[in-house]
């Protein structure tokens, strides 16, 4: 029995280079005129709604191209793989499985990807809380994720503006 879930992956439209797109075309499953046809549509204000579609979306105010489907094996994680050895920037959500939980990933196109576990509608992260001494306490290392996860998003959707400079050094 194989394990599908619902999965969205979204790569920032300025972060998609022209090498990037024969590794887009096989992950998202297009054809190299259909992404072309894509990349130039407006991007559209609502989220992603389990359409299996791909489509330019705002992400948090970020220009993306935002493929969905809703039967991914695995939740996705070959799609995952193919982006993460090509270098490409992404985040990717998958809802829970027979096997395994919500889950959302970021990736800034080299190094690690960091993963977080989320709640069953994949808005929130999960921490796991343990019983110590009479007291709850939150597992440092899931809060660690967490936060190392917010932040890569957003360096990613809002990169911080170059320094220009202006004349002769």
């Amino acid at each position: 029995m194989s394990d599908t879930a619902y999965t969205w992956c979204a790569i920032p439209v300025r972060c998609i280079r022209r090498h990037h797109h024969p590794t887009i075309v096989t992950a998202f499953r297009l054809t190299r005129k259909n992404l072309l046809l894509v990349l130039k549509q407006r991007p559209k204000r609502h989220p992603a709604g389990f359409d299996n579609s791909t489509q330019v979306r705002f992400v948090a105010g970020c220009p993306c191209l935002v493929h969905e489907h809703d039967d991914l094996l695995g939740g996705g994680i070959d799609l995952e793989d193919l982006l993460r050895e090509a270098q490409i920037p992404y985040l990717r959500t998958n809802a829970p499985a027979a096997t395994f939980p919500a889950t959302a990933t970021v990736h800034p196109g080299t190094g690690d990807s960091v993963t977080i576990w989320c709640t069953p509608d994949c808005q929130d992260p999960l921490v796991r809380v343990t019983w110590q001494q009479g007291h709850l306490a939150f597992d440092a290392e899931d809060l660690a994720q967490v936060d190392t996860y917010h932040r890569e998003r957003a360096q990613l959707l809002n990169p911080a503006p170059r320094e220009r400079v202006v004349g002769r050094p």
